[in-house]
């Protein structure tokens, strides 16, 4: 049986694996960078950060190639306040998504997705596939700051939904592990479709996009879940996507349009 190792243990790792990385002991961007595809959590790699003498450039381009390499956004804050003198609190990593605390939106019966991993709307109970596109990453700089852009190809989706329908989203996952999907409302721009995952301004530092859509998760049976968005949707394009591998600049997109 694998044994967990003791979150003592792995910070010390985590202080020494980065040490490594540079003759001088100093925790740089190389050395985050590093720490994250290894595998380390973010927690451990903040208390690294806020113990360990650090020199990170979190200029808005250093924050977009940090974004780039799949970097949480918490774990380039802790950048940017260490390199401000400020602490960050480490935190334990994210839960997968979770049902809020609310009653659960009423669930589909009868429900039969034999594509796996694969995002479907429910419209009078019958499942339909949405549009499946690849998401690339380019990245837009200014003077001031700069955006990591997904985009994908083709102004709009060919996945129609009207507005006064009474959409359910649902994906087959084959398991019981909660996905972890959010929502992008994108624009069409000379086309293709496009939407800011995160933004880094040099006096705001790094937020993320106002047009990306948390997504509520609820089980509806062994391996399928319904995706809720938390807001209510409006008219024009969307896709769903969950995580990008770490080593990736790309992503796998589910789109779709509201009329």
């Amino acid at each position: 049986m694998r044994k967990s190792i003791p979150l003592c243990c792995l910070l010390l790792l985590s202080i020494f694996f980065a040490a490594g990385q540079s003759a001088s002991g100093v925790l740089t961007n190389k050395s985050i960078v590093d720490l994250h595809k290894a595998g380390i959590s973010d927690d451990v790699i903040i208390t690294s950060i806020n113990g360990t003498a650090c020199k990170f450039d979190v200029s808005p381009a250093g924050m977009i190639a940090l974004k780039k390499q799949q970097l949480s956004d918490e774990l380039i804050k802790a950048m940017v306040n260490k390199t401000n003198g400020v602490t960050t609190a480490a935190a334990n990593p994210p839960a997968s998504p979770t049902a809020k605390s609310t009653p659960a939106p009423a669930k589909p019966t009868g429900v039969n997705i034999d594509l796996l991993n694969y995002v479907h709307v429910m419209i009078n109970n019958q499942p339909k596939p949405l549009e499946k596109a690849t998401a690339g990453m380019r990245t837009k700089q200014g003077m001031f700051g700069g955006s990591a852009m997904w985009q994908i190809e083709g102004p709009s989706s060919p996945v129609r939904l009207n507005l006064s329908d009474n959409a359910t989203f649902l994906i087959n996952t084959g398991g019981n592990t909660l996905p972890e999907m959010v929502l992008y409302r994108v624009k069409s721009v000379k086309g293709r479709r496009e939407v800011a995952g995160m933004k880094v301004s040099t006096f705001k530092g790094v937020s993320t996009g106002e047009d990306v859509i948390p997504v509520d998760i609820t089980k509806v049976k062994d391996g399928i879940y319904q995706l809720t968005p938390n807001k209510k949707l409006e008219k024009g394009e969307y896709f769903f996507a969950g995580k990008a591998p770490s080593s990736s600049n790309s992503m796998e997109a589910f789109a779709f349009g509201i009329d």
